[in-house]
């Protein structure tokens, strides 16, 4: 369930990355998209491994141990949606960053992730799928 305040506590967890530098395990694309999570919802869905990592190779391992990043959220988020387009701001998406996958959440119109400094803005044509944010 979403929270009645989500959209204030979403659009608050936004405009405060856009002024934060990437860090892996603190602002990293599931950083980030597990705090937009937590302001829709009020759960933290990676309170197990949130403190888990701090570098790319520790993230890589992380992820292995996990299945990968898909499992992981399909396991926290459950089924994917069957379409992306189905998506509501704050769901969460991903998309191929260099080769790579790499979590988005929806900010309605367009998707976002952490960049190198603040958010990267995506379209949803550029999201490969989404889940729901408040599966329980």
């Amino acid at each position: 369930m979403r929270l009645p305040d989500w959209q204030s506590r979403l659009a608050a967890v936004m405009r405060e990355a856009q002024a934060r530098p990437f860090a892996w395990g603190s602002h990293d694309c599931a950083t980030f998209a597990a705090t937009c999570v937590v302001a829709v919802t009020g759960v933290d869905r990676i309170a197990d491994v949130r403190a888990a990592w701090q570098s790319e190779l520790q993230a890589a391992r992380l992820l292995e141990r996990l299945g990968g990043l898909r499992a992981a959220i399909g396991e926290r988020l459950g089924a994917p949606l069957a379409s992306v387009a189905l998506a509501q701001p704050g769901d969460v998406g991903i998309s191929d960053q260099a080769g790579r996958d790499a979590l988005c959440v929806c900010g309605g119109v367009n998707w976002h992730m952490p960049a190198e400094l603040g958010l990267a803005t995506l379209a949803a044509d550029q999201v490969l799928c989404a889940w729901r944010c408040e599966w329980a």
